[in-house]
């Protein structure tokens, strides 16, 4: 739920909610992790180290659910199982044993003019699409094979880092309307060339040539390659002037990453030749990038990009059944669509069609029903020789859920170090920082420096200003949160977690003028409508009108698909049944409220669960476990067993969190915990958490001192 405040004034014992900005599974799936030009993409102490427990000190954090909903970055759209489930329909991978391995490097422009390069670098992307439809050869991904071009590097050395035992290269003349492309296939291991050929034909033929070219490479490995198109249909055009544009169109997207170029180069390809099936697909996946890169989800803008892309994937396959591209356009605009059946099911006619598309098997793990297939896939798209960043964070994201949460910061520790201009990992390792080493003005390092590579960087609608300002929001630093929330709100000033961080600021001062404007303007906040009747639910507790809290808890468990698997509810259908208690035992139905409180039952493993992505596997965790057990207990009467679920998350073998509570105040100040106040175990639980509060204020006004935040 998305709380709303009407609390006392507890900002001088500040331990203000995290909002969980974005590192999804929602994440998380937005684990946003998407499509940007050519596929999904978008130094400090990094604390590597463990602290003893009783140096360890705890963040409190509120509002994790909504950030799973509204701030995730990678947007499944239901949490996807921790187990397989067994799903005939969708493909598995290949054993890579099983598979061949080459890489085509960048054809040489013959032509004498750079001008030209984008001619003969279309004619190398159309060889790797032709290629990755070959069955049982693994390509590697064009990003990969790029990075070579015009460079005099030894065949060997380039097999090695792109991991493939065959390498192709090659050169492209083209004089008047007639074409010469040259290639040659190089044994890496050997040396030795394998074969090594010419291929003439006219410029309107090019698609043809590229398709001999690719069953030329087939023969050569000994594998079957008929071509990819039907003899009644055609996926290229005879129109030489659409053809360069469409080739412009490559250039733009995949060398410069200029999509609204690539956009009007596709446009201009499709008016002069209206049938031509591979400039529909290309167009339907520019206008998912610019759905994903130049709008907010949900935006009037951002549904007319995605409506317009699927009416071009739907042309592509209506002019050719067999366009695999068309097939992806289709999943990836299903995806954007939050249509996950549909998503798989195009995702995978590409994979069969096509199947050494890394994007492809990376879209049916952004589409997979549980996070072990997710996983696999997602593995899969990167062994395919797929080197995206975004992919990275993807596989680090799944990782983090699954629960080997060293494993996931260790890969963005090395994203981080290979790829220091890559923004969106200073975020998660900031993150990592708060949620489980305690440790926010380490994070505050990450963000502002981030900040100062990219003010304007915006990630899955949260600016990057948003960071720095939960930082200090964290530690009681008020001023400093508002400077940075003010920036925020410039840069994305429809974003909900600016307008989340708002409401906790204005909470932490005590503004019910502020509290209350903000609450009322947040349901019409784009990204908000999912959590509406959370956030009323929440207001009604914390301004005591809880007739009104039981009406709304009982419609969210009503509604909760997790109620449908009885066997294993999740954690955020408990923490509703909880509250829904809670509202009854205040009306002073303690008979219907006993029934609602007994049949909750919370159970914490035997090996403690961490998660630096938070949302809602963030309820899932040890830390969100002892809590919920803690005001379960609480309200139920059972003052002991409360207490010493509270006392357990002050020595978990990790630097976790004081998770979230049901309500956003400090966790001591909680109402579910209300009967507890007068125990001494209660006021030694408060003291401690006092005592790692103070260490979070002093060590982020050090962090603030040592980046020179003072002036800025």
């Amino acid at each position: 739920t998305f709380p709303v405040f009407d609390i006392p004034n507890w900002a001088i014992k500040l331990v203000i909610a995290l909002v969980l900005l974005g590192f999804p599974i929602a994440l998380i799936l937005a684990w946003a992790f998407d499509l940007t030009p050519e596929g999904i993409q978008r130094a400090a102490d990094a604390g590597t180290g463990r602290t003893s427990p009783r140096t360890r000190w705890i963040v409190v954090v509120a509002i994790a659910a909504v950030a799973a909903t509204a701030l995730g970055v990678w947007q499944w759209q239901s949490p996807p199982h921790d187990t397989p489930i067994a799903d005939p329909s969708i493909p598995q991978p290949p054993p890579l044993s099983e598979m061949k391995s080459v890489a085509v490097l960048p054809f040489v422009n013959m032509s004498g003019d750079p001008a030209n390069e984008y001619f003969s670098d279309g004619i190398t992307d159309g060889i790797v699409n032709a290629i990755a439809h070959v069955p049982h050869l693994r390509v590697a991904a064009r990003t990969s094979s790029f990075a070579y071009k015009g460079k005099n590097e030894d065949i060997a050395a380039i097999a090695k880092n792109l991991r493939v035992t065959n390498v192709l290269e090659g050169s492209v003349q083209q004089v008047g309307d007639r074409i010469r492309v040259n290639a040659q296939l190089h044994d890496a291991s050997s040396g030795l060339h394998l074969w090594s050929d010419s291929f003439d034909g006219d410029a309107k033929d090019l698609f043809a040539v590229q398709d001999k070219v690719a069953q030329a490479i087939a023969r050569a490995l000994e594998l079957t390659f008929e071509g990819r198109t039907n003899p009644t249909v055609r996926s290229g055009t005879e129109n030489l002037a659409s053809q360069d544009a469409y080739l412009k169109a490559l250039d733009a997207t995949g060398n410069k990453r200029d999509v609204p170029k690539a956009l009007a180069f596709i446009e201009e390809a499709i008016a002069l030749d209206p049938k031509f099936a591979a400039a529909y697909a290309l167009k339907a996946k520019l206008l998912s990038n610019m759905a994903f890169l130049f709008t907010t989800n949900p935006s009037p803008a951002y549904d007319q990009y995605v409506a317009r892309g699927e009416i071009a994937a739907k042309r592509a396959v209506e002019l050719d059944p067999t366009l695999a591209d068309g097939y992806f356009a289709l999943g990836e605009i299903a995806r954007r669509r939050g249509d996950q059946a549909t998503a798989i099911e195009n995702f995978t006619r590409a994979t069969k069609l096509k199947p050494a598309d890394p994007l492809a098997w990376q879209g049916l793990g952004l589409t997979a029903p549980d996070l072990a297939t997710s996983l696999t896939h997602l593995r899969h798209a990167k062994e395919l020789g797929m080197t995206d960043v975004y992919l990275d964070r993807q596989i680090a994201t799944v990782l983090d859920a699954m629960g080997p949460v060293e494993e996931a910061h260790g890969m963005l520790l090395e994203l981080h170090r290979a790829h220091p201009e890559f923004i969106p990992a200073y975020v998660d390792l900031g993150r990592y920082e708060i949620w489980l080493r305690g440790r926010p003005d380490r994070a505050l390092q990450f963000f502002v420096e981030a900040y100062r590579k990219a003010p304007a960087f915006v990630d899955a609608n949260v600016p990057i200003t948003a960071y720095p300002a939960l930082v200090f929001l964290v530690s009681g630093h008020l001023e400093e949160a508002e400077l940075w929330l003010a920036r925020a709100s410039a840069t994305a000033p429809d974003s909900p977690a600016v307008a989340a961080l708002q409401l906790l600021l204005a909470t932490a001062r005590n503004d019910r003028a502020e509290v209350s404007k903000l609450v009322s303007d947040l349901p019409s906040r784009p990204g908000i409508t999912g959590v509406q009747q959370g956030f009323a639910g929440d207001a009604g507790i914390l301004s005591g009108n809880f007739e009104a809290a039981v009406n709304i808890f009982r419609e969210l468990i009503d509604s909760s698909g997790a109620k449908d698997d009885p066997k294993k509810p999740t954690m955020r259908l408990r923490r509703r049944q909880l509250k829904l208690g809670y509202s009854l035992l205040k009306l002073g139905k303690t008979a219907e409220a006993a029934g609602v409180l007994q049949d909750i039952h919370v159970s914490v493993a035997a090996e403690p669960r961490f998660s630096m992505g938070g949302g809602v596997y963030y309820y899932e965790t040890s830390s969100g476990i002892f809590y919920t057990d803690a005001e379960l207990h609480a309200a139920r009467g059972e003052k002991e067993k409360s207490l010493e679920a509270l006392k357990s998350m002050l020595t978990l073998p990790d630097d976790g969190l004081i998770p979230i509570g049901s309500l956003p105040v400090a966790i001591e100040d909680s109402p579910l915990l209300e009967s507890l106040r007068d125990t001494g175990g209660f006021a030694e639980f408060r003291a401690e958490v006092a005592r790692r509060r103070a260490i979070i204020k002093r060590r982020v006004e050090a962090m603030r001192e040592q980046l020179g935040l003072a002036g800025e």
